[in-house]
């Protein structure tokens, strides 16, 4: 019999369902094998990717969706981890759905997790993760991680993560498609490398991967082989890498080590 207790795994979501397998189940996955007693659900905050969805016959919650249908089914406490990077525009309308439930379910408890690049996680063991896997040691390379970029203040934390980089001595290069590719060439010039490797800091390894990132055209790879580098492209999402689902674990049970 499962607890009076849900955790919804939230991500934007992706039309994608190679990409939904690959990246964003196996966390869900993981999060349903440990918590065996709590109802572990799904939520997507993108209405675009949960309508492309339903025109195929599958039906995903909104978050505040999610947590309407955990409290008719019972739950009094409710748990929400956000797979996005970031605590920007699409983290707080999770806060929002949170805010507008608690205004008319007062005796339910809802709590919310942190976003990945969160001011409060520690980059340092994210990048060490990254460097477990990538290497990121080639002589003469330069490993660019292509966010997505924000107006959002969370933005600001792109740039932190490149400077714990740069503390931890990591050729390690930040950009965002939101930013372009502009400042992240005038980096490559400054310290004269020809190889680069383009590795997404996405969770999902979706339409940006396959269009923005490594594209025939007007790609961050066929840009900069243009400019004269010699390009490598990792073609893999956050969600794909073990000891970054194995960290988002982590750090949720640390913050909520009472369930």
């Amino acid at each position: 019999m499962k607890l009076k207790k849900a955790i919804i795994i939230v991500s934007y979501g992706t039309a994608k369902a190679s990409a939904r397998e690959k990246c964003i189940e196996p966390l869900f996955e993981l999060f349903q094998e440990t918590y065996e007693d709590v109802n572990v659900i799904q939520a997507f905050t993108s209405g675009y990717v949960r309508k492309k969805m339903e025109e195929e016959g599958q039906v995903i919650f909104s978050p505040k969706e999610a947590i309407e249908t955990m409290i008719e089914e019972g739950c009094r406490e409710i748990y929400l981890q956000p797979t996005h990077l970031l605590p920007g525009h699409e983290y707080h309308r999770i806060v929002e759905a949170i805010d507008d439930v608690c205004k008319r379910e007062t005796k339910v408890k809802i709590f919310l997790g942190r976003a990945l690049l969160s001011p409060k996680n520690d980059m340092t063991t994210i990048l060490h993760i990254l460097k477990k896997h990538y290497g990121l040691n080639e002589e003469k390379t330069r490993y660019v991680f292509m966010g997505h970029g924000t107006d959002h203040i969370a933005h600001q934390q792109y740039e932190a993560i490149e400077d714990v980089a740069c503390q931890e001595d990591l050729p390690v290069i930040v950009g965002t498609i939101e930013d372009g590719l502009e400042e992240v060439i005038k980096k490559l010039k400054a310290i004269k490398v020809h190889s680069v490797q383009l590795i997404p800091l996405l969770f999902v390894a979706g339409d940006h991967v396959m269009n923005d990132m490594m594209g025939k055209r007007d790609s961050w790879k066929t840009l900069l082989e243009e400019e004269g580098y010699s390009v490598i492209c990792h073609p893999v999402g956050l969600g794909e890498i073990e000891e970054i689902r194995n960290y988002y674990l982590q750090q949720f049970q640390d913050e909520f080590s009472h369930i």
